[in-house]
């Protein structure tokens, strides 16, 4: 099981598992062979993520961060439709999806978010040494 947030805690984690791997999906089946690899970052890809107590009941809280790496770029608007349509089902305000051209990978110039998401990134879906 990946350890999400700092809380140590088994349930949190598979809540957020379960709300991760949902978007995944979506991000999958919407855009399925232009992804190489999707890539879970920032708070909850360094195990970081944030939880609130909700009536207690401990909830994500604020967002996921995902970076997806393509063969062509996607238009926002197909982004913006598709996190609109998984909000509903998760406990987060915001999903972010930031797709970066595979091909470009190489390329990265040497950035505070191209740094966290080489160290402070997972893998979730595709080409395991996308980030390497």
């Amino acid at each position: 099981m990946i350890t999400y947030t700092a809380l140590n805690n088994k349930d949190i984690d598979e809540k957020v598992d379960k709300e991760v791997r949902y978007c995944i999906e979506g991000i999958v089946n919407e855009f399925g062979s232009n992804i190489v690899s999707i890539v879970l970052f920032v708070g909850f890809g360094r195990g970081e993520g944030s939880v609130i107590n909700n009536d207690g009941n401990l909830v994500p809280y604020n967002d996921y961060d995902f970076v997806v790496f393509v063969r062509k770029k996607i238009e926002k608007i197909e982004k913006e439709r598709l996190i609109e349509k998984m909000l509903p089902m998760l406990s987060v305000s915001m999903v972010d999806i930031i797709d970066i051209v595979y091909n470009n990978v190489v390329e990265l110039p040497f950035t505070q978010f191209n740094y966290d998401l080489k160290y402070g990134g997972i893998v979730m879906w595709g080409k395991e040494d996308i980030i390497e």
